[in-house]
């Protein structure tokens, strides 16, 4: 299913979204492939899936239909992995040799998103059964369930201090306590918010819905509307010294705004299709953003001015982001590669082929060895690269 690239509704453009997300997974690969991944269901193995790369594959089930993985993070040591399945479970794995560790199940309903704390303790889960769900990294029991949501939910995370998690959901956000599970507050946004997360410094809240807006992270108290996008927000992020946010949206622009005044500071305009997501560097001098279009671009953070354009993929690019040190770009995309890129001349390093459906997400290692992605073939990778 296509989606209309001039619609304004951005509910609407979501739930297209989804459609032809779930048409499409329904055209998988041959049924041989389906047992193949079935008899390696909630293990892990290593594969050569390109010469000279190791890649160790985490597996959910391996079932296209039903075990979609649609989230994947290191821990911030980077010795442990957690992913987040259409299964109703997120698992924590063993990032060098991708032993599971912890399955976490309690959730009724698919699963959005899993995160770690900044401490590495806990993780926290966001899904369609409308909570979200924070458990002990350790040993899987849940220590709280955020509760009260009338909707699915998209997207939570924890604060820099771990103290609270903000929760995204089809119709608003809400702040909460992680350690006892006790709302802290409602954002008071409505309809379908995409992205809801903390400032580096924990004083702001970020939300991306139909227009961004900026929140006080202790209050819930709306600070600022970001008014200037022509369609709604897919995305959104802090820079690193939390001075500036930068939005994607279905307008086809990224836009970066000063956090005290709202004020926008510039418009990266060269995009064709709808933004999906958008990231800065390590050092907030440069932007990464993903797109429909079967591109991802480079920009400079104060100018808006384009740097590069990353163009190989031969599908939707579905997420972008930088490597710890900023010299390298990881691309995930529909066309069940990843690549990366060196982010100052746009040629691309590698292509991390192996995958059987696309891949949704794809992040560097804390030390930048590793990338792992997240796919709609029921599965994680870890992949070598140095």
């Amino acid at each position: 299913m296509h989606v209309d690239a001039t619609m304004r509704d951005t509910k609407q453009a979501h739930h297209l979204l989804r459609q032809r997300t779930l048409s499409r997974r329904q055209l998988i690969a041959p049924i041989t492939t389906l047992v193949f991944f079935s008899l390696f269901g909630g293990t892990a193995f290593t594969e050569s899936s390109q010469p000279g790369r190791e890649t160790i594959v985490l597996n959910h089930g391996g079932n296209p239909i039903r075990d979609w993985v649609v989230s994947a993070f290191f821990s911030p040591d980077g010795r442990r992995v957690v992913t987040a399945s259409f299964d109703k479970t997120a698992r924590i794995w063993d990032a060098e040799n991708g032993k599971e560790l912890v399955v976490l199940a309690g959730h009724a309903h698919i699963l959005e998103s899993a995160r770690f704390s900044p401490d590495g303790q806990r993780v926290v889960t966001a899904s369609h059964d409308k909570t979200a769900r924070i458990w002990d990294a350790e040993n899987g029991r849940t220590t709280a369930v955020l509760k009260g949501h009338d909707s699915s939910l998209q997207d939570a995370r924890f604060s820099p201090d771990g103290q609270r998690v903000p929760t995204a959901s089809s119709n608003g956000a809400w702040l909460w306590d992680a350690v006892s599970g006790k709302e802290v507050a409602v954002l008071e946004v409505k309809g379908l918010v995409s992205r809801a997360a903390f400032s580096p410094d924990g004083r702001r809240v970020l939300t991306a819905s139909r227009t961004a807006r900026l929140w006080d992270g202790a209050s819930g108290e709306q600070i600022v509307a970001l008014h200037g996008h022509e369609d709604g927000v897919r995305d959104g992020a802090f820079s690193p010294d939390g001075q500036r946010v930068v939005t994607a949206s279905f307008d086809q622009t990224a836009r970066v705004w000063d956090t005290e005044s709202g004020k926008e500071i510039a418009v990266m305009r060269g995009h064709v299709g709808f933004l999906y997501s958008v990231a800065f560097s390590p050092e907030g001098r440069r932007m990464v953003t993903a797109s429909q279009d079967r591109t991802a671009r480079i920009w400079d953070a104060q100018s808006g001015k384009q740097v590069v354009v990353l163009k190989g993929h031969n599908e939707i690019v579905n997420s972008a982001v930088f490597s710890p040190d900023g010299r390298r770009v990881v691309t995930a995309a529909q066309d069940a590669a990843a690549r990366i890129w060196d982010a100052e001349n746009g040629k691309e390093i590698a292509l991390l082929k192996g995958h059987r459906y696309e891949v949704i997400v794809a992040t560097f290692s804390p030390d930048g060895r590793r990338v792992l992605t997240a796919s709609g073939d029921g599965t994680a990778r870890i992949w070598r690269i140095d």
